[in-house]
């Protein structure tokens, strides 16, 4: 009997310690603000279509905060970066406040920029699907088009040219003027 009641209160006290609950962390977002503050507090907002979601899973099971790379390509933009392409991260769960975006789909994009210069995004942005966003585009007015990146040409071959031409119009010089005191 003692053994028994021993094990009984062994097993009680076992399982109140295992259903003691411990710290719960999920994203909390606060009032989203209206879509002219939010501009004001991003670093970059644009429209641009999902061309590529690139997640890196960490751990071998994954997790809510693995990092997501997005490629957009860009057809609007309000604020920051004027170029047909960017790459915006968010995390893989929407409980760590990660977007999760969906390939080809146009999406107004309201970033920031993180610690290492990313511009990153999640939930608690007005990040939004471009189909559910006629109150931020009424709001923020006519955006403006990205940029292609200018091509740089290549004057390295253009200087060389003139700089042959130049030497050999200086050699031709040379030799005429040694012809020409020879003469007299």
């Amino acid at each position: 009997m003692r053994i028994s009641s021993f094990n009984i209160y062994g097993f009680v006290l076992l399982i109140s310690f295992l259903s003691i609950p411990t710290a719960g962390y999920a994203c909390s977002c606060v009032e989203t603000p209206s879509p002219q503050v939010a501009l004001n507090q991003a670093d970059a907002v644009f429209v641009g279509r999902a061309e590529n979601i690139t997640t890196d899973n960490k751990f071998s099971l994954g997790s809510s905060v693995d990092p997501v790379l997005i490629s957009f390509e860009v057809s609007t933009v309000w604020k920051g970066n004027e170029q047909n392409n960017v790459e915006v991260m968010t995390v893989s769960g929407s409980e760590s406040c990660g977007y999760s975006f969906d390939l080809g789909k146009e999406y107004l994009v309201y970033a920031f920029k993180n610690d290492r210069g990313e511009l990153q995004t999640n939930i608690c942005t007005r990040t939004t699907p471009l189909s559910a966003a006629q109150d931020d585009l009424q709001a923020l007015g006519e955006g403006r088009s990205p940029y292609s990146p200018t091509v740089s040409i290549d004057q390295e071959p253009l200087l060389e040219g003139w700089a042959l031409f130049l030497l050999l119009l200086m050699s031709t010089g040379a030799v005429w003027y040694v012809f020409r005191m020879k003469k007299v």
